[in-house]
This record gives structure tokens, C-alpha cells and sequence, in this order.
């Protein structure tokens, strides 16, 4: 987008995994992921939360990320605005602005980050509260990706965020047809514990036999093995290779429900509104989800699918075997109408509108 706008792009990040339209490129360092180094890294911030004082927390960031090669490469560059995209950035990113404007990019509640794990929860967690109480009451503009998230940072932090959805760009489709012997779902993204995706594994015993189920799924391969193993003897569940961004949309095509049932295992999880949920959109899809707060109020708006009264397998399974084909058609059109409204075009003009704020045209 700002190279669009005409704009000079540099980007400090890891690696690059694709090659981007961007005048310059500084990599941080990734920390090594042998059992000796993570173990020293957790006892190092062990340490920290009996000295917990600024300084030595800013360094221990700097050893593990390698801010300070970074910062010696950047001193000299002048920058208008810096788009910062993860917390632990954020110390980084006020010793190195000079006189540019900083928007947060908040894609979740960072100090919930992974409180599934209770070691995270003891070492990591204080770390997080701290960068985010001290570094983001400073940005010019903070943004996130649903309300519940808004909500929580101006309640815990004190700051106020704007809502910009991760919808992607509009995908110029029709509504595929349902066939009445054959419904075909599907769900795509990554294989996170914390989601728990083998629950839609298990209701595939309860439904009837006109269900199918796709996942392309990336993330923890063992988490993958798993499910794999859970679902031997479902011949209607496959599990196929993930396949590149620009086909996601037409990938999704080729099937009648987007299916995400995400029992809530923390706030991130609870107050969910991901970029599939809008993927579905895009591609026309009916779609049947738990009642996660941000996701079954957008879907109840635009009427485009099904909210089940909980999280449990039983309860979506028996919504399901309730539909009939001509009412999950009824809900692609609603899906045909809504992707209008629910697309980057839409969103994009918030992330113009924030940047003009910052004095960037």
C-alpha cells in the first residue's frame, strides 16, 4: 500500500518468504532453536523476573533478537513512519524512529499471547505486560483486528485502538451450487494446539453420511500427526497440502461451508476474528461456526451462515445435519453480498485514513 502511495519501504524483519516490492531489507536475528539455547534463553528470563528492572529487560530483547546490529545499520536512515507488526518490535522501534511516527499493528491481545502454557505464563508473560503498558500508550496510532481486542487494550493498557479487519482483497466469484447428496466443507490455516481442531474431527461421528471435510493445514507437524491419527476411519475427512496465498480463494471455490469451531483455550482464541473467516466470504461459502463473540456478530449480521449454540461437537454436528441445500444456497448469496463490505478495499481505506493522520499522503 505505500509503495502505492508512492512511498521509499524498508522492512527489518526475519528472513523474507517471498520476495516483496521493498527498497531494503534488515534481518534480525533468529534465536537458535537447540534445546541447550532455549533452555538458556528461559533461564535467563528466569533471572530477569528477580532484577526486573528496564534496563536489564531491554537488553536481555537485544541478546535474543539482535536489535543492536540492526540499529547500527538503520542509524543513519531518516523515516517518515514505522509500522511495527509484534510487541517485542517495540523497544526496537523507539530507540531507532528519530522524528517518524509509530503505528502499532496489534494482530492479537499480546499479553494473552500464549497463556495456554504456564510456562510462558510465568517467564514471558510479565515481560509482555511491561513492553505494551510502556511502549504503546507512546504510538502515534495503535491497530488491531476485532473488537474484543479493542476493547481489552483500552481496559488493561489504557490505549485506544482502531478496528481493522484482516479481510483480504475482493475475489470476483459467484455462489457454486449445492447438490443435495454431498455437502462439502472445509478449513484451512495452522495447526495450533490452542484451537483444538480434532473437535471437528469428532463430530464427523454424528453427522450424516452427505459431510465431507477438507483440512490444508500448516503449522506443528506432530499437532498434524495427531489429528491425522484421530480421524483414521472417517473416509470423509482428508487432509490435503496447503496450498499457495494466491489460491487460497480459489481453492475455497470447490466446496459449500466454511467450518471453524474454536473453542475458546485463552482471550486470543475467544475474541477471534481471523483472516479465513473473511477467506470463506470472499470465496461464497456458507458459514458454521462456534459462538465466538466477534465472529457470530459479523456473521449475524450479514445472515451468511451458522452460529452453534456452544463449543461442544455434538451441538455443531446436530445444527449441520439440520441444514438443507437450498438454505446453505440462501447463505452463500448472503456470503456474495457481504464480500463487498468485507474486503481489504473496504478496510484499506481505515489504513489510508491512519496513515493521513500521520501525515503520510
Amino acid at each position: 500500500m505505500c509503495k502505492g502511495m508512492g512511498h521509499a519501504v524498508d522492512v527489518a524483519s526475519f528472513h523474507l518468504c517471498k520476495k516483496m516490492d521493498i527498497d531494503a531489507h534488515y534481518a534480525f536475528r533468529f534465536p537458535s532453536q537447540k534445546i541447550t539455547n532455549r533452555i538458556l534463553r528461559k533461564a535467563i528470563r528466569a533471572w530477569s523476573l528477580l532484577l526486573p528492572f528496564e534496563p536489564v529487560s531491554e537488553f536481555l530483547n537485544d541478546r535474543r533478537w539482535g536489535f543492536s546490529n540492526v540499529l547500527v545499520r538503520l542509524q543513519h536512515n531518516q523515516y517518515d513512519a514505522v509500522i511495527v507488526h509484534d510487541a517485542w518490535l517495540l523497544p526496537f522501534v523507539f530507540k531507532m524512529k528519530g522524528q517518524a511516527k509509530v503505528i502499532f499493528d496489534a494482530r492479537e491481545y499480546y499479553p494473552g499471547e500464549m497463556e495456554g502454557n504456564l510456562l510462558w505464563r510465568i517467564l514471558d508473560r510479565p515481560e509482555k505486560v511491561r513492553v505494551c503498558r510502556r511502549y504503546m500508550p507512546q504510538c502515534d496510532q495503535v491497530m488491531t483486528v476485532s473488537p474484543g481486542i479493542v476493547t481489552r487494550y483500552k481496559e488493561d493498557i489504557g490505549v485506544e485502538s482502531l478496528l481493522v479487519r484482516s479481510a483480504p482483497k475482493f475475489y470476483d466469484a459467484e455462489p457454486q451450487i449445492v447438490q443435495n447428496n454431498i455437502v462439502r466443507m472445509v478449513h484451512h490455516g495452522g495447526a495450533n494446539r490452542d484451537r483444538k481442531l480434532e473437535n471437528m474431527i469428532d463430530m464427523f461421528s454424528m453427522l450424516d453420511n452427505r459431510f465431507t471435510l477438507d483440512f490444508y493445514l500448516t503449522g506443528s507437524p506432530s499437532y498434524k500427526k495427531e489429528l491425522q491419527k484421530r480421524a483414521v476411519g472417517q473416509d470423509r475427512i482428508r487432509f490435503l497440502d496447503p496450498v499457495p496465498f494466491n489460491q487460497i480463494l480459489p481453492m475455497l471455490q470447490n466446496y459449500d461451508i466454511g467450518l471453524y469451531l474454536l473453542e475458546p483455550t485463552g482471550f486470543n482464541t475467544e475474541y477471534s476474528l481471523p483472516n479465513k473467516f473473511f477467506e470463506f466470504i470472499q470465496a461464497r461459502l456458507m458459514l458454521a461456526i462456534g459462538p465466538s463473540p466477534d465472529m457470530a456478530s459479523l456473521l449475524r449480521e450479514y445472515d451468511c451462515g451458522i452460529v452453534s449454540d456452544d463449543f461442544k461437537p455434538e451441538t455443531m454436528a446436530r445444527a449441520l445435519n439440520a441444514l438443507t441445500a437450498d438454505f446453505i444456497m440462501q447463505k452463500k448469496r448472503a456470503s456474495d453480498r457481504a464480500a463487498r463490505d468485507l474486503c481489504f478495499e473496504e478496510e484499506g481505506k481505515k489504513i489510508v485514513s491512519i496513515l493521513n493522520s500521520v501525515g503520510i499522503h
